[in-house]
């Protein structure tokens, strides 16, 4: 029989930080998933657990069992903080942790805040009620679901219905809203007005732990262009592929490395798109899930990055990109676009085939981009999103989220 809960002490606490600004709080983090093929929100959540566990402050992570290769990976990614998962319940999508929620309730005299990351899933929206019942403040990240891609792509109907039951009333309950941007908290506000304005807070996660030393690439004129993200409709993969031909029009011996995981039937429909380009088909190579060492040969090897998404609150992906040297063509949905466009670190297009496939082209061959790219954006990136920036931000978000008996302690 699996065990309920399985628990790791990292470090101890503080052992790797300084003395904390303020009294010592003790946070915990609600996840609904820590594996790497979940993406960008499980190297965010992993980011900010361990800013503050750094920092001297006593943090907990609670999500649901992953095999133990994951687990062990997000330990490497959140050092100093305790991580205990627990067994799913029920049959897909209406999966529930009740050991999980079990925990928060015991947490009611031994945790400042519950810091619950995503809506639209019962691990997370159960976690949020959880902690409202044990009277903790609750920080809700709603992982970019309060858009209108969200409610207005696939699966509309029961995504409202969803919505409507589960968690449109936790936003009202939370003492704060965790954001990835600005332009995320904008269109959240927008949206839902009075039930999440005054609360909303903007906390980037911080640059991922594998990319903090990752070594600049050099560029060259080479002419490999790589997509690295969840395979999944929105992120754009069916423009990039229509682009693709133009592209090749001046390239003839460019490379498209399409790396990520994702729904089985999504990525077939994918590995059939490019089956039908013909001889172009040789051009393309369909990496799969990259991760570790892999990921990092896949930076390296790359001239360009691509993202040419619908909507994302932020873009993980890109920073490590940056952080790799490598200039980034991004569409404008992708909420890191202004600090690329601010630094000059890229290019900022639609997801029309002809405007991505010109953009593509201008990033192959502008030397003073790729320059700029490769000497400019690692530094920025390490400075602007490392872990102190990021955990003096997230720190003063709970904060303002504390009864002043916990501030005076």
């Amino acid at each position: 029989m699996m065990a309920a809960c399985r628990s790791t002490e990292i470090a101890p606490r503080g052992s790797q930080g300084t003395r904390p600004r303020g009294p010592l709080l003790r946070i915990v983090h609600v996840a609904p998933n820590i594996a790497r093929a979940f993406g960008g929100p499980t190297e965010a959540i992993a980011g900010w657990a361990r800013a503050a566990a750094v920092a001297g402050h006593d943090v907990k992570v609670l999500a649901p069992h992953v095999a133990d290769e994951e687990l062990a990976w997000f330990r490497r990614q959140a050092t100093g903080v305790q991580v205990s998962t627990f067994p799913l319940r029920g049959r897909p999508p209406l999966l529930v942790t009740p050991g999980l929620y079990r925990r928060i309730l015991r947490e009611a005299d031994a945790a400042d805040i519950v810091h619950v990351h995503g809506l639209l899933n019962l691990v997370s929206s159960l976690a949020a009620r959880a902690a409202v019942r044990a009277g903790i403040p609750l920080v809700i990240d709603p992982f970019g679901t309060l858009s209108a891609y969200t409610f207005g792509h696939r699966h509309t109907a029961s995504k409202r219905l969803y919505f409507a039951l589960f968690d449109r009333s936790l936003l009202p309950a939370a003492a704060a809203l965790h954001y990835y941007s600005a332009d995320e908290r904008a269109e959240a506000e927008r949206m839902f007005g009075d039930k999440v304005l005054g609360r909303g807070w903007v906390v980037p996660p911080a640059i991922p732990r594998e990319a903090e030393t990752m070594a600049p690439r050099r560029q060259g004129k080479g002419a490999r262009v790589l997509f690295l993200s969840r395979i999944d409709p929105k992120k754009g993969i069916e423009t990039l592929l229509e682009a693709w031909p133009t592209v090749l029009e001046r390239f003839p011996a460019a490379r498209l490395i399409i790396a990520g995981g994702g729904g089985r039937d999504y990525a077939a429909s994918v590995r059939a798109r490019v089956l039908q380009m013909g001889a172009r088909a040789a051009t393309i190579d369909l990496a799969g899930f990259l991760s570790g060492e892999a990921k990092r040969a896949a930076f390296a090897a790359a001239d360009v990055f691509v993202l040419p998404s619908f909507a994302e609150n932020f873009g993980i992906v890109v920073l490590e990109a940056m952080a790799a040297g490598l200039p980034v063509v991004i569409t404008p949905e992708v909420q890191l676009a202004p600090y690329v466009r601010r630094h000059g670190l890229g290019l900022i297009t639609s997801r029309e085939p002809g405007s991505l496939a010109e953009a593509i082209d201008t990033a192959l061959t502008d030397t003073e981009l790729r320059r700029r790219a490769a000497d400019v954006a690692p530094e920025l990136v390490r400075r602007d999103f490392a872990l102190a920036a990021v955990e003096r931000e997230l720190l003063d978000m709970y904060r303002a989220t504390l009864p002043p008996r916990v501030l005076r302690s």
